[in-house]
Parts: C-alpha cells; sequence; structure tokens
C-alpha cells in the first residue's frame, strides 16, 4: 500500500496513528473513486501525511482536507 511506504519513510508513527493515516487515505481513495495504483493515489497519501505532521489526527478531517485541496487543485486554484 502507497501511504504505508510513505508512513514508512517520514518517521516513527505509533500504530493507532497509522490506522488513522491508512483510514483518512482509504476514505479519500474512495469519496474520489481512484484506485490504489492511479498515480495520484501518491499524492493522497503525501498530502495526508503532511497534514498529519501539523498535528491532524481524525481521520474524518484528513479526508475531507486532502478531498477538498484536490478539487481546489482540478480548478486551476492552489490548495
Amino acid at each position: 500500500m502507497v501511504i504505508r511506504t510513505f508512513i514508512r519513510d517520514e518517521g516513527a508513527y505509533a500504530p493507532d496513528e497509522v490506522a488513522i493515516l491508512v483510514s483518512a487515505y482509504e476514505s479519500a481513495l474512495q469519496e474520489i473513486g481512484l484506485e490504489r495504483e492511479d498515480p495520484l493515489a501518491f499524492m493522497i497519501a503525501r498530502k495526508v501525511i503532511a497534514l498529519a505532521k501539523n498535528g491532524e489526527r481524525d481521520p474524518k478531517k484528513l479526508c475531507a482536507s486532502v478531498v477538498t485541496a484536490l478539487r481546489l487543485n482540478s480548478k486551476g486554484k492552489v490548495a
């Protein structure tokens, strides 16, 4: 799974934090309608981790933030 590779590369996360990040990632993929193999899945994984680095640990908020950022980007705006 893409996000687990990025999590491992980014440093130490507790098992419960990994579960939160994976949950947010999977939810975002599902909401957007992407498969894990889609190149955009890499960007989603990185965005989830970036938001988590800033302290967010709510998987629903992480997912919503990622989806919102992607929708803004698709309209030509910077997220």
